[in-house]
């Protein structure tokens, strides 16, 4: 069952023209224009594809592209994947490169995103090296999402140790994903493993910095969804009653009722920024590394108090979404790996 009414603005349309916007350097696009007519070319086209990783529930893939399709057409297309793949039973954890040594990187997807957005890094590693990503329980299948970091925590320890039954392990989270891998770093030390290393990606402390950060950098969170005012505290951004009913509907729903592509991505993005509000943060006796972008230079200062056994703190280049296809960053974290 889908719920979209006809009125609602078409999230995953916007989406891609705003990703094409970004890569083109052209606005404003609309739903007629093609890739091509825009001045696209195929390496562009390449930035755009890997763009998409990190903006989309569903990632654009090279075949979805070979015949032009306008925004619109593209938008259909993604929106009909994800129909077909809603209604299949599907893991949270997604392999994303099987290697023959241990351990495995298993890493944490941000609010609103998927494994998708760890390709780079699974392509960057060597070919040795298992790599494994952990999404929200019903952002691509049908399935209860998990509405606390400590509960969304819980369920990847199962699958992690599924994978890998004993430590040293390898974990790593972007964004919320940070916070819910440090709270499975916690879980395996006091199951008796060991976490031989956590690094955290752009995580952020208290969820309200999260959200000015965030909704400052996507403009669509705030304009296109909820309307929302980010002059004012998070609990009362939403502008009327009206809206606030179809949030707390698209929530209610979330995981089990199907929703368009974009739509999909803020719902659970919106599930992950309260889970973090709600969530308290305990200092963790182990070592992490941080990385931070310009996005959240702020956090430097928080960190070393949480992190008992002591942190690494390094500022890298790109922004918040971008950071994992930067060449710098991903040198950093193969260091760490290999």
């Amino acid at each position: 069952m889908a719920v979209n009414s006809n009125s609602e603005p078409n999230l995953t349309e916007q989406e891609i023209a705003r990703i094409w916007s970004e890569v083109l350097g052209i606005a404003p696009i609309g739903p007629g224009d093609r890739f091509s007519d825009l001045g696209g070319t195929s390496l562009a086209a390449e930035s755009m594809i890997a763009m998409s990783r990190s903006r989309l529930p569903t990632s654009i893939a090279a075949a979805d592209f070979v015949d032009d399709p306008t925004v619109a057409e593209l938008a259909e297309r993604l929106d009909s994947s994800h129909r077909a793949r809603f209604t299949q039973r599907a893991s949270a954890c997604v392999k994303l490169q099987h290697g023959t040594r241990a351990p495995t990187v298993f890493c944490f997807a941000g609010a609103g995103s998927t494994s998708a957005y760890f390709v780079p890094l699974a392509r960057a590693l060597p070919a040795a090296i298992s790599v494994y990503s952990l999404q929200a329980h019903g952002i691509e299948s049908r399935a209860l999402p998990t509405r606390t970091v400590v509960n969304a925590a819980r369920r990847h320890v199962r699958e992690v140790r599924a994978v890998q039954p004993h430590g040293p392990y390898l974990l790593l989270g972007h964004s919320f994903g940070g916070i819910v891998a440090l709270e499975v770093a916690r879980a395996l030390e006091e199951a008796g493993e060991q976490v031989a290393e956590l690094i955290m990606l752009d995580t952020v402390v208290d969820a309200d910095a999260s959200l000015k950060a965030w909704t400052e950098h996507d403009d669509s969170f705030v304009n296109e969804v909820y309307a929302v005012d980010t002059a004012v505290p998070t609990a009362g951004r939403i502008r009327s009653l009206g809206q606030r009913i179809g949030v707390h509907a698209r929530l209610a729903g979330a995981g089990m009722l199907r929703y368009r592509l974009g739509t999909q991505k803020h719902v659970f993005w919106e599930l992950a920024v309260r889970a973090q509000r709600r969530h308290h943060l305990r200092p963790w006796g182990g070592h992490a590394t941080v990385l931070l972008t310009k996005h959240t230079r702020e956090q430097r200062e928080f960190w070393p108090s949480f992190l008992a056994g002591g942190s690494e703190i390094i500022d890298v280049p790109g922004d918040h979404l971008s950071m994992i296809a930067n060449p710098e960053v991903l040198d950093i974290l193969a260091s760490k790996f290999v």
